[in-house]
């Protein structure tokens, strides 16, 4: 522009022969260039935001950021998929919520457990059941890159959950946390599961009816046995559902421990 022109050509024939909107590749390769570099030294987000901006949403979406990250480390995503996001915040909710769909498959999310999961697969760190392991394993670590990257943390976190990360565990997590329960023989992470589940089933996503099955036929459930004090009685093994009385009945059978859950039957 310093030696034609600030704008396009009035005349046809002076218009170069290549568009951008012809050849959203060109954007791919930019965009790559330009999350490589900003992974290394976080200087460069504002060119990262002209490359989605120089097509319609719906197009940016699948011609340039979808094809980009099948190209990008694990170390690239989260400020090139954050980049996005925070550009992106301000469309509209249904449009940021099908952006979320087409990046659901990518792992680009680092968690608590140092791993990279779908953005699914993740709870806010500031407003989930803590006391689940399943939880705290997979808590949004991001609070670094977003202060390093400058990001606008509120418009970050507003995308990120229009786009899926939870706030409340799913049915499928509560059998995930079961089975860690077992595994681990952890009374307490029962106790709190059982408590948990509730309180809190009626929120709960998921396939209920399938997870059920699985929560009731595998031996996670603190059970206390028959005892003339059963106000003080202590978990002593983890049973199934299927084979443990309700707390009501802790005189006289093996029954779930009271002190970990509840000393009325379930809802």
């Amino acid at each position: 522009p310093t030696l034609v022109a600030d704008a396009d050509p009035v005349l046809h024939e002076l218009m170069p022969g290549r568009t951008i909107e012809k050849e959203p590749q060109i954007l791919v390769e930019q965009a790559k260039q330009l999350a490589t570099v900003a992974a290394a030294e976080g200087s460069i987000l504002e060119h990262l935001r002209a490359v989605f901006g120089a097509l319609p949403h719906a197009r940016v979406l699948a011609e340039v950021v979808l094809p980009a990250t099948k190209g990008l480390g694990a170390a690239k995503l989260p400020v090139f998929l954050l980049t996005f996001l925070e550009w992106a915040s301000t469309w509209k909710e249904p449009e940021i919520k099908e952006a979320g769909r087409k990046l659901a498959e990518t792992k680009w999310v680092p968690t608590e457990d140092g791993t990279s999961r779908v953005l699914v697969d993740t709870f806010d760190p500031a407003n989930s059941p803590a006391e689940l392991g399943v939880v705290q394993k997979k808590r949004v670590k991001l609070d670094a890159v977003l202060k390093d990257g400058g990001f606008k943390a509120d418009a970050i976190w507003k995308a990120l959950h229009l786009c899926g990360m939870k706030r409340e565990i799913t049915w499928e997590d509560a059998v995930e946390e079961a089975e860690a329960v077992i595994k681990d023989k952890d009374f307490g992470r029962s106790g709190k599961l059982f408590s948990h589940l509730d309180k809190h089933h009626a929120q709960l996503q998921g396939d209920r009816a399938k997870s059920l099955e699985k929560l009731q036929s595998l031996a996670w459930v603190p059970a206390a046995a028959p005892t003339a004090d059963p106000d003080n009685a202590e978990a002593a093994q983890l049973v199934a559902l299927k084979g443990v009385f309700a707390p009501s009945a802790r005189r006289l059978v093996w029954a779930v421990a009271p002190s970990l859950v509840a000393t009325t039957d379930p809802s």
